[in-house]
């Protein structure tokens, strides 16, 4: 399980060159964490260029409700919509799946490995 207190996402790694954050998940994503949550994310994300790409790892142990995995989804849109991709590192089996059906056209790929997110990033920058 995952700490629990006010912060919900920490930077994990600075923009690269190439634009790419990391962005580590430290709290359960559910009722209690989703606005919070929310706000910390898209500050993340708001505080570089617009055309970047953001890499959201999940600890195996983090709970994910079906109210976090939508505040991620929507997340994910505004990184879109604003010319960037957002991946998502380490989902469990659950959240994957929940994703597959939340998401059917994939707009918030899932990856298992680092180098594997690090690809699907670059990839599918417009």
């Amino acid at each position: 399980m995952c700490q629990v207190d006010r912060s919900v996402f920490e930077l994990a790694e600075v923009p690269d060159a190439e634009g790419l954050s990391w962005v580590r998940a430290v709290a359960d994503l559910d009722l209690l964490s989703v606005s919070d949550g929310y706000a910390q994310l898209l500050a993340i994300w708001r505080s570089g260029p617009l055309d970047r790409r953001l890499v959201v790892e999940l600890d195996p142990g983090c709970f994910v409700d079906v109210r976090g995995l939508r505040m991620l989804l929507e997340i994910s849109r505004v990184v879109r919509h604003q010319g960037g991709v957002m991946v998502l590192l380490s989902p469990s089996r659950t959240v994957a799946r929940a994703l597959a059906i939340l998401d059917p056209h994939g707009e918030l790929p899932p990856s298992r490995s680092v180098a594997g997110a690090r690809l699907e990033a670059r990839r599918r920058v417009r």
